[in-house]
């Protein structure tokens, strides 16, 4: 972020060259990144916990058919992956 504050007067001189542009550019790609990282981050941390508990709590309710449910749902991503291939290869 302090870079980019030392490159924002060179922006806006009369005289900006295009490395000073092609820097700013590729420090603010850089920042979106970080960003989008700490977003995600939450989800991929918290992802196999939420997965957990709630296939806990839907067994306390449903019993072993909530686990058959789980499997057949798991089972179906490999059919997902194939049919896209193939969707994809046409």
């Amino acid at each position: 972020m302090r870079c980019e504050l030392l490159l924002w007067p060179q922006l806006f001189s009369p005289h900006v060259s295009d490395r000073v542009i092609q820097v700013l550019n590729l420090y603010a790609n850089d920042g979106e990144r970080l960003l989008q990282g700490a977003t995600w981050a939450a989800y991929v941390a918290n992802g196999p916990t939420v997965v957990i508990v709630g296939m806990a709590y839907a067994i306390s309710l449903f019993g072993v058919w909530a686990l058959i449910g789980f499997a057949i749902l798991l089972l179906m991503i490999p059919l997902q992956v194939r049919t896209l291939k193939a969707i994809g290869n046409s």
